[in-house]
C-alpha cells in the first residue's frame, strides 16, 4: 500500500493512553502504517513506526533496572521493548527531564537500530514554547506560491472544477478523537474550496458523513475521510469508505452542495482507494484483501482488486471487475479505464465496453497514479523513484524515468507531464516529446495531490497541510 499520511493525536484524555500511564499524562502520538511488500508482518519502519511522546504522569516513572544513557543528546533512562512498566510493552522507552519537566518518548521495536531511531527522534525535541517561529504570508503571484489549508490535515487530493480548486484531506489517525475531544476544533478530514488564484479557502470546509454516523449511533460530530477526487458529470465525486455501508457523495462543481448520496456495500475485508470519472460512469477501485490469502515460501500471496462501475444518477453499481492485487488507483477516459496495482506491480487495462480486462502490463516497483497524454499513458512507481511510460496503442511500457523519492501524484497536459515526489518534496517536470525530466520545483512537505490547467499546477502536500501553485 503506498503511504499514508503521517497520523498525529495530541490528548489528555485517559481512555485514548496508552496502558497503564494514569493521570496527569499527556500524549503526542505519531503513527505510520502500510503492509510490507508481501508480508504485512514484518514491522521496519519504513513500512510502519508507531512513536509516542510523553508529558510524564504521576504514577508512571521509569521502572526499577532502567539503564542510564544519553540518547539524542539528552541524559536519562531506556527500558527495552518486553521490559516493565507503563507505556506500549514493544517499545523501547526512553524518560529523560529537559527544563524541568519529565518526559518520556518511546519507539515500536523493530530490531537493530531502534534505539538509534529514537534517539535521532529525541534529539531535536524541544517545548513548542522555546521554538522561535516566524510567520510569512506568501503574496501570490505568477512564480511558486505555498499557502496552508485551514482547518484541515493531510491534504492528499486535489483537482480542479467549477472554477474552484477542490482539496480533498483524509485527517489524520485522530481525527474522530480530536474532534469528540475538542469540539469546535476539527482538523480532521473533508473537502475544502479553494480560489485557483489566491489560494484562499471559498466557504466553509465541507465535512462528509455525519448523517449516516448519527444513524449507526456513533459519535455525530466525527466525519470520516473520503477516498479519491473526481470531477465530472457537472459534479465533484468522492467516497467515504468506513463505516459500512460507504458513502458516494456527489457535490455542485459550483456550490459545493451535496446533491447526490449513494449507499455503497464494500467487503469488509478491503479498503476504497480512489475514485474516476469517465465515459459514462463512475469508476471505484478496491485494494483488495489487506491480508495474504495464504503464505508460501516467500511470503504472502494476496487476492485481486477489484474496480466497481457505478452509474453516476442512481449509484448503482453496474459492473464488479478482477484487476491486481492492491489496486490504489483508477482513472478513465472514453475508450478505456486504467488501473494501478501496487501489490503486483502492474497496471490493467479495462475496455469500458465489454467491462473487461484487456491488458495487463508490468511496470515499475509500487505503483500508485497514472495520468494521460496523447499516445501515452503516465504511471509513477512510489517504491523505485520512477515513472513508467506505456504505449497505450501497443499496451508496452516504451521507457521508465527517473523522477524523486516516492513519486505518488501525476497528472499531465499536452506539452507536460507534472509528478509530485512524497520524500523528495519536489515535483518533477517531464517533457513528454523528450521522455526526461526537464526541471523540479520545490514544494511543502509530503506533495501527493497533483492537478493542472492551462498551464498552471496545483500541489496538495500531505505533512504540513499546505497547497503550492505553480505557474
Amino acid at each position: 500500500m503506498p503511504p499514508e499520511p503521517i497520523g498525529a493525536m495530541a490528548t489528555d484524555d485517559p481512555s485514548l493512553l496508552s496502558p497503564g500511564t494514569g493521570p496527569g499524562s499527556v500524549l503526542l502520538n505519531f503513527m505510520y502504517s502500510a503492509p510490507y511488500e508481501n508480508d504485512p508482518f514484518k514491522n521496519g519502519p519504513d513500512r510502519f513506526l508507531h512513536f509516542e511522546v510523553y508529558v510524564q504522569g504521576k504514577c508512571c516513572g521509569p521502572p526499577p533496572g532502567a539503564e542510564p544513557v544519553v540518547l539524542g543528546g539528552k541524559k536519562g533512562l531506556l527500558v527495552r521493548a518486553g521490559g516493565p512498566g507503563a507505556y506500549f510493552y514493544n517499545h523501547v522507552r526512553f524518560f529523560w527531564n529537559q527544563h524541568g519537566v519529565d518526559y518520556v518518548a518511546t519507539l515500536h521495536e523493530f530490531g537493530a537500530g531502534t534505539t538509534a531511531l529514537l534517539g535521532a527522534l529525541v534529539s531535536g525535541l524541544e517545548p513548542v514554547e522555546r521554538v522561535s517561529t516566524t510567520a510569512t504570508t506568501p503574496t501570490p503571484s505568477n512564480g511558486s506560491v505555498t499557502m496552508p489549508v485551514p482547518r484541515m490535515t493531510g491534504p492528499v487530493g486535489v483537482a480542479v472544477a467549477g472554477g474552484f480548486l477542490w482539496v480533498a484531506s483524509v485527517g489524520d489517525d485522530a481525527s474522530a478523537f480530536q474532534t469528540a475531544a475538542w469540539p469546535g476544533r476539527q482538523t480532521g478530514p473533508g473537502l475544502q474550496r479553494f480560489d485557483p488564484r489566491t489560494l484562499r479557502p471559498v466557504g466553509e470546509p465541507i465535512r462528509l458523513g455525519a448523517r449516516e454516523l448519527k444513524r449507526l449511533g456513533l459519535i455525530p460530530r466525527v466525519d470520516w475521510r473520503p477516498s479519491g477526487l473526481a470531477s465530472g458529470f457537472g459534479r465533484v465525486w468522492t467516497i467515504v469508505g468506513y463505516p459500512n455501508p460507504a458513502i458516494l457523495f456527489g457535490l455542485d462543481a459550483a456550490t459545493g452542495h451535496i446533491t447526490s448520496r449513494f449507499r455503497m456495500r464494500i467487503p469488509s475485508s478491503t479498503n476504497v482507494t480512489s475514485i474516476a470519472a469517465g465515459g459514462n460512469a463512475l469508476w471505484v477501485s478496491l485494494y483488495g484483501p489487506l491480508l495474504p490469502a495464504h503464505r508460501g515460501e516467500f511470503g504472502g500471496v494476496f487476492d485481486p482488486g477489484s474496480v466497481w462501475r457505478v452509474d453516476p444518477t442512481t449509484g448503482a453499481v453496474t459492473a464488479r471487475i478482477g484487476v491486481g492485487a492492491g489496486a490504489v488507483r483508477v482513472v478513465a477516459i472514453a475508450d478505456a479505464v486504467w488501473v494501478a496495482n501496487y501489490r503486483d506491480d502492474t497496471v490493467s487495462r479495462i475496455d469500458p465496453d465489454t467491462n473487461r480486462v484487456v491488458a495487463t502490463i508490468p511496470v515499475g516497483s509500487g505503483p500508485t497514479a497514472i495520468a494521460m497524454t496523447p499516445g501515452a499513458v503516465w504511471v509513477t512507481n512510489s517504491l523505485d523513484g520512477t515513472v513508467s511510460r506505456i504505449d497505450p496503442a501497443s499496451d508496452q511500457v516504451l521507457t521508465t524515468i527517473g523522477v524523486g523519492d516516492a513519486p505518488m501524484g501525476v497528472t499531465a497536459s499536452s506539452d507536460a507531464v507534472w509528478v509530485a515526489n512524497y520524500l523528495s518534496d519536489t515535483v518533477s517536470k517531464i517533457d513528454p516529446t523528450k521522455s526526461r525530466v526537464v526541471a523540479t520545483l520545490s514544494t511543502g512537505h509530503g506533495p501527493m495531490g497533483i492537478a493542472e490547467q492551462t498551464g498552471e499546477v496545483w500541489v496538495s502536500n500531505d505533512l504540513d497541510a499546505t497547497l503550492t501553485r505553480e505557474g
